[in-house]
Parts: C-alpha cells; sequence; structure tokens
C-alpha cells in the first residue's frame, strides 16, 4: 500500500501530553510509562518518530531521573519539539539508519509509527541494534485490518482515511506486529488494549468527515489546543477534556479486551 500523504502537512505530538484522563493520547502514555518503569534512575529512553515531542515530554515529565532523547526525521516537527523540550534531547535521524551507537539504550518506544513504515523488518532490525542487552522495547500500533474494531470492518470495505490523511501503509490485524517483533528476536513481556467502542465511533466519524471535507486538519487536537488561545480554544478544550475522559476510563476497564490500538512490550535478550 501507498501513500502520498507529506508528513510535514500536519505536525503531530505538538505540545506535552500528562498521565491525566483528559488529555487524548493518555493511554498511550499510561502503558508507555509501565514499559519504562522498570530502568534505573539515569537510564536512557528513546521514542522513534517523535514528532513534536509531547510523548517523550511526557514520559519525561513523569520520570525525570530518565534522560530522554526523541529522534525525528521530519525536521518542521522537531522545529516545534526544540521550543520547549522539557529536558528531551531532540535530534534529526531516520529509523532505518538511526544516528546512535549500538546498545545505547535502556528502552525504546514508538506511538503510532510502525504503521507508517515500507521495510518494518529493517526498522526493527535498527531498534534491536540500539537496545542494550535487557532492554525494553514498547510500541503503540493500531490494528486498521482487524475486524474486532469499527474501523478494521471500514477498511475492508474500502475506507481510505487514514491511508490519504494519516499515511498509514499498512493496515494491521491483530497478531500480525507482534510476529513481526518476535521474529526479530524479542520477547514478549505484556500487552494490552486500547481504543474500545466509544473511541471507535469518534475516530471513525471524525476521519470520516476528514474524507467528505477532502481536506486535512492543520493540526491534532491537543496540538491546536495547546498553540491558540480564545474563548473558542476554551470551549474546544472542555469538551475535549470530557471526551477524552470517557475514552480514558472506557480502555481502563476493558484493557484486556481487543480494542482499535495494542500496546506491546517487548525485552531484547541478556
Amino acid at each position: 500500500m501507498k501513500s502520498i500523504f507529506k508528513y510535514e502537512s500536519k505536525p503531530s505530538a505538538v505540545g506535552i501530553i500528562k498521565d491525566l484522563p483528559w488529555y487524548i493520547p493518555a493511554v498511550k502514555l499510561k502503558w508507555g510509562l509501565k514499559a519504562v518503569s522498570v530502568i534505573r534512575k539515569g537510564g536512557k529512553v528513546l521514542e522513534i518518530g517523535c514528532g513534536g515531542g509531547a510523548m517523550i515530554k511526557g514520559i519525561k515529565y513523569h520520570n525525570r531521573a530518565l534522560d530522554a532523547y526523541g529522534v525525528d526525521f521530519c525536521e518542521s516537527s522537531l522545529v516545534y519539539a526544540r521550543k520547549n523540550p522539557g529536558g528531551v534531547k531532540f535530534v534529526l535521524g531516520d529509523i532505518y539508519k538511526l544516528p546512535f551507537k549500538d546498545e545505547s539504550f535502556d528502552a525504546v518506544v514508538t506511538f503510532d509509527v510502525l504503521e507508517h513504515l515500507d521495510d518494518l523488518q529493517s526498522a526493527l532490525s535498527e531498534v534491536k541494534r540500539v537496545l542494550k542487552p535487557g532492554g525494553v522495547f514498547h510500541s503503540a500500533i493500531p490494528y486498521e485490518g482487524s475486524l474486532c474494531n469499527i474501523e478494521g470492518w471500514m477498511t475492508h470495505l474500502g475506507w481510505k482515511s487514514k491511508v490519504i490523511y494519516c499515511g498509514h501503509v499498512h493496515n494491521f490485524r491483530i497478531g500480525e506486529p507482534e510476529k513481526l517483533i518476535e521474529d526479530m528476536g524479542l520477547t514478549k513481556s505484556w500487552k494490552k488494549y486500547s481504543g474500545h467502542l466509544l473511541y471507535q465511533l469518534f475516530d471513525a466519524v471524525f476521519f470520516t468527515i476528514i474524507l467528505l471535507r477532502g481536506k486535512n486538519f492543520p493540526y491534532q487536537v491537543e496540538g491546536y489546543i495547546s498553540s491558540s488561545a480564545g474563548w473558542k480554544t476554551k470551549f474546544l478544550m472542555v469538551i475535549k477534556n470530557i471526551v477524552a475522559s470517557l475514552f480514558y476510563l472506557e480502555s481502563a476497564l476493558f484493557s484486556f479486551l481487543p480494542g482499535l490500538h495494542g500496546h506491546l512490550t517487548y525485552q531484547k535478550a541478556t
């Protein structure tokens, strides 16, 4: 599958995300924090595909003892990240050739990245290369090809909003990314799910609206709120906080049931 999506056209992960229910990606951060919680004080964590840095800044905010890095191939996204780095070091680099030495990091995290990559084997090989023995790899991945969720059914019926407006080149089914990661020699530690019925309905409607209007929104919701002011922004923030809190509660209650997203944690052999 090919996509003509231009990553420079829509900054992602702008601002900072905290592990609080009213942030839309809070569940992803929650499980990312759990994955890196095993790292000792002063350990190094890398987010690949960090965009504007919101998630790795959130990890650093909640765990100040970590030495945090973010890498992205898009310089325009790193401009946003470096405006308020929050103690994170941001580096320009390509996931297929990471600008770090072998066995540099105690943990590597990705959030909604693997579905964008043409050559997953090469990317995962780089992840394994920069991980220390015993290091942790955590990834949040959408299952947009799975019939266990609404978007999976829509995709099978020809819906392509995520391909056109997000740059997704893979519609993973549950178990597909897991096998790819395990084939690289990493061992699964644990797995959780998020994005259940309410989230799926909202997400499907939101991206269908984008498809019908034939034009993407210039920011993600969190990024728009963090970079705007005025009563309209405040009103949107209130609505967003309510809706996001419902998503958070839903995912907390049903994290053991398949949803739109999987949160996978693996370990490299010692």
